[in-house]
């Protein structure tokens, strides 16, 4: 398996869904926050309607067909989500653990 899909917001379902490998013991608490944290801003994405309070590249989020956020991430996502404090240590682990977490 080449991909694996850690975490996402369904909005038909209004919820945030986690990958069970992030329950392993070996996976840092800010890890799982991290992935929480970037599908809640999918969520409030998809609940802010176009230009209010956020830039030109805000608005709604668009979903497919299962729900699933289909949008890129734009600057003003991006800039939102570098308001984690931890970011750059949990897309580090992340990086570093790619393949532990896709082997299963």
């Amino acid at each position: 398996r080449r991909t694996i899909h850690l975490g996402g917001y369904d909005a038909r379902l209004r919820e945030v869904r986690v990958h069970p490998a992030l329950d392993r013991p070996t996976v840092p608490a800010f890890v799982v926050d991290y992935i929480v944290f970037h599908a809640l801003l999918h969520a409030d994405l998809a609940a802010t309607p176009t230009g209010q309070d956020a830039g030109p590249d805000a608005g709604p989020d668009t979903h497919d067909a299962a729900g699933r956020c289909a949008a890129e991430h734009t600057p003003d996502f991006l800039a939102r989500e570098a308001a984690f404090p931890l970011r750059e240590a949990a897309w580090r682990w992340l990086l570093e653990n790619l393949s532990s977490l896709r082997r299963g």
